[in-house]
């Protein structure tokens, strides 16, 4: 049985290809590759040249090199360090929580004559619409990571604290019996 030799040409191409596909290929994949393509068992000596190719040309340093550096993005990302909040995070949690220190407000008592008390806080509703709009926007920018989880609930606190400085500076909360004024 007479086997055709595979040209150095043709090695580089499989193993170009294979590092186009998959980056970080090893040798044992592309010369699986090469042997799935050639529809036959390898001999020694094109093992030895596709070897050869893949070592000394610098693939293989290159695909070991980016599986190096996949591996440590993977980590860095799995890492707690992943788990600061966010510009928008932070400054939707202190626009939400100032107006619980700081207030600027007005109220006025019911009169006997039946008129309903009123209350407008502005900090809190300034506050709370802030902190509502740094929370959709944080909500937008959440990725899939596996800091996710961490993410998603700070933006939801985030989220519902604007919604409660907005109900408390309409005063909202003070008509529905929650706070008494004065």
């Amino acid at each position: 049985m007479i086997q055709d030799t595979i040209t150095d040409e043709a090695l580089r191409a499989v193993v170009v290809r294979t590092l186009q596909v998959n980056p970080t290929a090893s040798f044992g994949e592309i010369q699986d590759r090469l042997r799935v393509r050639s529809g036959r068992v390898l001999d020694p000596v094109e093992i030895q040249r596709l070897q050869q190719i893949f070592h000394d040309e610098g693939y293989e340093a290159g695909a070991v090199g980016l599986a190096s550096s996949n591996a440590k993005d993977l980590a860095t990302s799995e890492s707690l360090s992943h788990a600061r909040p966010t510009v928008k995070e932070l400054g939707g949690l202190a626009s939400g929580i100032v107006p619980f220190f700081i207030h600027f407000q007005s109220a006025a008592p019911a009169k006997i004559g039946g008129a309903a008390a009123t209350y407008f806080d502005l900090v809190a509703l300034s506050g709370g619409i802030i902190a509502l709009i740094f929370g959709l926007g944080a909500a937008s920018m959440v990725k899939r990571t596996p800091q996710q989880p961490f993410h998603i609930a700070l933006t939801a606190a985030v989220v519902l604290l604007g919604a409660y400085q907005v109900l408390l500076g309409l005063g909202l909360l003070h008509r529905m019996g929650i706070f008494r004024l004065g």
